[in-house]
């Protein structure tokens, strides 16, 4: 994000300061801000008038803890109080959150930088806003728990009543980063703002959304990989009340009905003739010795270090072993699923 871009996204439309960043990738913490928000959702920090700061998280949570580690971050760069800090998902929008895929154990490692960046411009504007405030150097000015203090006079004002004031300050070119010996949050056991509402039942999943009018879909493929659909009975599935549409995709055939039940019955239930394709008949063993088979031909060199025929023969012992290991692919606890808005 550039500069200007970032002034764009630092504007204010009430009693609040909003930043964002652009990521390259509730106790409060697990319900809902308590006042409204006073900015589009376009930004990952938001502090409200009432000492309420919102986080947005553009990653996804699947146990690895981004809900909370993300978090951390800026709340460490702020020196927020972690039980004003209200955890948002954000919304799927790649042109305002970036790119948000989740994988390859990078949630963190990807967003740090940034993250602490993005906290420590807050921090700065807020420490600018309460200078001018008392009308004292921004050098007696320090932050702890969600206030800005004033080291002669011991006064202090919440990031809260500063908010709309910051709101209207130059952003920070280069803010200064907290030294890592003064970090507070980062490296603490911090409690996990999901594990309340994963206990209490009131965490929400893709399964939980029910919208007016909304109707279901189950997709049938073929049981074997790359295998076409070659034709179906739409009559097998006649006598299931609450079946709306059956029609080809091109990965095999979407079911329409009007709940769950009617579109995962019919999907068991219906007549399919398949065209499987060249991959019929494949299974593990087979997949084996083809690998097998690949590995008696000569390969392509990726990299070469040191002289590998030298070094076992210069060895006093040698162990060879085999190690074999299927395929793991990744499952979801939760059934996969989406919900579509469609609009004409």
């Amino acid at each position: 994000m550039n500069r200007r871009d970032f002034i764009k996204v630092v504007s204010t439309t009430g009693s609040g300061l909003v930043l964002g960043f652009y990521l390259p990738y509730t106790n409060k913490l697990n319900g809902k801000p308590s006042v409204a928000t006073l900015f589009e959702p376009n930004a990952w920090i938001k502090v409200q008038s009432d000492n309420i700061v919102q986080i947005m998280v553009g990653k996804s949570e699947m146990g690895q803890g981004v809900l909370t580690s993300l978090p951390m971050i800026i709340a460490e760069e702020m020196d927020l109080d972690w039980s004003k800090v209200v955890v948002e998902k954000a919304p799927a929008n790649r042109k305002k959150y970036g790119w948000q895929m989740t994988g390859g154990s990078n949630s963190v490692s990807g967003g740090y930088n940034k993250l602490r960046q993005a906290g420590a411009t807050a921090r700065e504007m807020l420490v600018m806003a309460a200078s001018e405030e008392w009308s004292v150097p921004i050098s007696e000015c320090k932050t702890n728990n969600g206030n800005v203090i004033h080291e002669r006079t011991e006064k202090k004002l919440s990031y809260g009543y500063l908010a709309e004031k910051a709101s209207q300050l130059k952003v920070p070119k280069k803010p200064t980063l907290k030294n890592k010996s003064d970090f507070s949050i980062i490296g603490q056991n911090m409690k996990r703002t999901d594990t309340l509402s994963k206990i209490n039942g009131t965490a929400q999943f893709a399964m939980d959304v029910q919208l007016d009018g909304m109707v279901y879909a189950t997709m049938v493929h073929s049981p074997v990989f790359g295998g076409k659909l070659k034709s179906f009975n739409k009559a097998s599935v006649s006598d299931i009340s609450g079946v709306i549409k059956i029609f080809e995709i091109e990965s095999g055939l979407a079911i329409v009905a009007k709940n769950t039940w009617a579109a995962l019955k019919a999907g068991k239930q219906i007549e399919i003739k398949w065209n499987e394709g060249e991959a019929v008949g494949l299974d593990d063993e087979k997949i084996r010795k083809q690998l097998l088979d690949a590995n008696k031909e000569k390969g392509s060199v990726v990299r070469k270090e040191g002289n590998v025929k030298k070094a076992f023969k210069s060895s006093d012992n040698i162990i060879e072993a085999i190690y074999e290991s299927p395929l793991q692919a990744h499952a979801t606890m939760e059934p996969m699923n989406c919900t579509a808005y469609v609009q004409k």
